[in-house]
């Protein structure tokens, strides 16, 4: 029999598995807007894989230069978006645009930037 907490870590292990396979995915965002309670730097974001997107969505992109960064679409032109990042507005490729942001969790990527990710 299992214990207690074998059943909590393989009901983690599944429920992981079930969003990644939905889409669902974390990243730790590098650059970007801010929000209410701070940097995006500071953050974790959760965002889900689409390939639709429309006008003042917040979305993820993987800057080559930053990583992923925090961004609103600006402008959908045919095969590529305007976010903009900051005070900066980008045109990227659909590939270079990971998802749409479901929501952002404060303050957890403070433990991450000391481990260096």
């Amino acid at each position: 029999m299992l214990t207690r907490r074998g059943k909590v870590a393989i009901g983690v292990v599944v429920a992981l598995v079930i969003l990644f396979a939905l889409g669902i995915r974390v990243t730790h965002p590098q650059s970007g807007m801010e929000h209410a309670l701070g940097s995006a730097e500071s953050s974790i974001a959760i965002y889900r894989v689409t390939d639709n997107y429309s006008l003042d969505d917040k979305v993820v992109v993987a800057l080559p230069e930053n990583g992923p960064a925090l961004g609103i679409v600006r402008g959908v032109v045919d095969g590529s978006l305007d976010v903009q990042i900051g005070g900066t507005l980008f045109r990227l490729a659909l590939d270079d645009v990971n998802g749409k942001m479901v929501v952002i969790i404060p303050f957890l990527g403070y433990p991450l930037s000391w481990v260096g990710l």
